[in-house]
């Protein structure tokens, strides 16, 4: 069984030991990025809504970046494949996984928040995920009027 360490820096930032490796992740960008989405991307999930975790398309050990364009929000069962839905080795075999993810990531942003990580540098679009979340309420608010 792999030994994993976890050491918050601060606020913003976790260092995690595992495997002979560390890595630095920002823990301000997943979360800001977690919750602006607000659910599981896996079109299959059948708890879409449960505790929700940042997965990385491309892990950092094999050359991935800490940045939104590298982030899909899974829930804890789809993220540690739980279920039966296919999501084998999502972790062992990410380079399986890595055009499908991609789809489901971009699918996810457009339908929910309007707008991909892929469309804006990294600063930029975390500043947009913050406006989101910021307003959510009012946008909703706003949607519902124009639906009804």
């Amino acid at each position: 069984m792999r030994k994993k360490q976890i050491f918050i820096k601060d606020k913003k930032q976790i260092l995690i030991q595992s495997c002979g490796y560390q890595v630095i992740r920002n823990n301000s960008c997943m979360k800001t990025y977690k919750t602006a989405i607000n659910k599981c991307c896996n079109p299959d999930c059948e708890t879409p809504y449960e505790f929700l975790e940042t997965h990385h398309i491309v892990p950092i050990k094999q050359g991935g970046e800490d940045k939104c364009i590298n982030y899909i929000s899974l829930c804890f069962t789809c993220h540690h494949n739980k279920n039966r839905q296919g999501l084998k080795k999502l972790h062992g075999e990410w380079y399986k996984w890595t055009e499908t993810l991609i789809k489901w990531k971009f699918y996810n942003e457009i339908l929910i928040i309007g707008y991909t990580s892929d469309d804006y540098t990294h600063e930029k679009y975390l500043k947009l995920l913050r406006y989101t979340i910021m307003h959510k309420n009012e946008y909703e608010a706003r949607r519902d009027e124009i639906n009804n």
